[in-house]
């Protein structure tokens, strides 16, 4: 199974994360526009076909945390009075939130109102910048040795920098000015950084890697 790796960069030197996920978020309301609680969501993963749910809160909000970046749909069912309502095709990438909003409209239970995908959106969720390297360009750009830490450089301010050994010279990037030392490497939210140096401890193969991104800013609690 192919990894998904989140690089964050700070200016503190010491940062630690819990994940390296994406989350997949919303609110459910009626046709008014009042919240609906108690209702199932359903997340599925439509590569694995993977499946987590979850009941809406007392403000019709939902969210599953530490999913596998892919492609998902999210289906809201009701016991009561509602459609069953399902979104078919929403991306997720490493390290994001998507946020889906969803409407149940007034009907039988066993009726479906099914839209196929929804529109890129901003991500309003949260003020974290930062880059994404997907697989198609780890595999189509040239990369001397495949060294998937090369594509880091793609990031806005990256620059990489020369170091005194052959393990700084492959992996040191600073990245808007902050020190190659103050990075942080994370592989599905397990640290796995050279002590001291805090570049990757190895490089991975790019065919073991599915994207990866690059943080550089408004890191939240989960950080430490």
């Amino acid at each position: 199974m192919k990894r998904t790796l989140a690089l964050s960069i700070t200016f503190a030197a010491a940062l630690h994360a819990q994940y390296g996920r994406g989350t997949l978020l919303g609110t459910v309301t009626d046709p008014t526009g009042a919240v609906v609680p108690g209702i199932k969501v359903t997340a599925r993963n439509l590569g694995s076909n993977e499946a987590r749910e979850f009941t809406t809160d007392e403000s019709g909000n939902y969210q599953f945390n530490a999913l596998l970046s892919g492609r998902y749909s999210v289906t809201a069912t009701s016991t009561g009075q509602f459609k069953t309502a399902s979104v078919g095709d929403v991306e997720l990438r490493v390290n994001s939130q998507a946020r889906v909003d969803i409407v149940l409209q007034l009907g039988a239970v066993s009726e479906t109102v099914s839209v196929q995908s929804v529109a890129p959106q901003l991500q309003t969720n949260t003020a974290a910048m930062g880059t994404v390297i997907d697989n198609r360009t780890m595999i189509e750009l040239p990369l001397n040795a495949r060294n998937f830490y090369d594509l880091v450089a793609l990031t806005p301010g990256a620059v990489k920098v020369r170091g005194a050994s052959s393990v700084m010279d492959e992996r040191s990037i600073e990245i808007g000015g902050v020190r190659n030392t103050s990075t942080n490497a994370m592989l599905d939210g397990v640290d796995f950084s050279v002590a001291n140096i805090n570049n990757p401890a190895i490089a991975l193969s790019l065919d073991a890697l599915d994207e990866f991104k690059v943080q550089t800013n408004f890191m939240d609690a989960s950080y430490g």
